[in-house]
Order: C-alpha cells, then structure tokens, then sequence
C-alpha cells in the first residue's frame, strides 16, 4: 500500500493556504476527497490532479520574490507573461519547483 493520504491540515501546508481553503476547495469539487466519518481524507492522485502533476515543492509569489530578490507583483507579472509556469489553485498561483528551477536555467547569460 503505497498510497499516501493526506489529512487538511497536511494538505493546506503544502499549498501555503489556510486549511479552510482546502475545506472549500473540497465543497466546490475542485479537489477530490474522501469522506470518513466526518473526517475528510485525500490522495495523493487527488493533489496531484489539483496541481498538475507530480507532487514536488510548491512555491508560493512571495517565496520566488524573496529568492530573487524581487517585488511580488513582478513575479506575478513574469507568470502572466508566460516565462515562469505556475499552478493556479483558486485564487492563488503557486510554483513547482521543478518549473522554478527551470526558470532560473532558462534565464542563464
């Protein structure tokens, strides 16, 4: 049984969002979940579903800004642009680190 389950809590940690956030994402059916008792379990194909890929660390705007050394809403305009890749997660973006790594390779001189 390799299949990792993941509690809200656990899940709202590695998205960087409040873990009444996980709970809405659950009741729009925007991430799949069980349902055990009262308890709400997910996958780890569930989360991975929601972000598209792999589970790998995810980044939030302010972690990349800090990184770089930049203001936040210029990463944000760098996603919006298309040159940094990001996972849109209700209202938030985050970014895969794999995709962060990649970035930072591309924009080698």
């Amino acid at each position: 049984m390799n299949q990792r389950i993941y509690t809200i809590e656990e899940i709202a940690e590695i998205l960087k969002v409040h873990r009444t956030y996980v709970a809405s994402l659950i009741a729009e059916d925007k991430l799949s979940a069980l349902k055990i008792g009262r308890f709400y379990r997910i996958k780890q194909e569930y989360l991975e579903e929601l972000i598209g890929g792999k589970l790998v660390a995810l980044l939030s705007l302010d972690d990349v800004a800090e990184t770089l050394k930049i203001h936040r809403t210029y990463v944000a305009r760098l996603i919006k642009q298309k040159k940094l890749k990001a996972v849109r997660i209700g209202k938030f973006y985050r970014i895969r680190e794999d995709e962060f790594n990649a970035f930072l390779k591309e924009s080698e001189v």
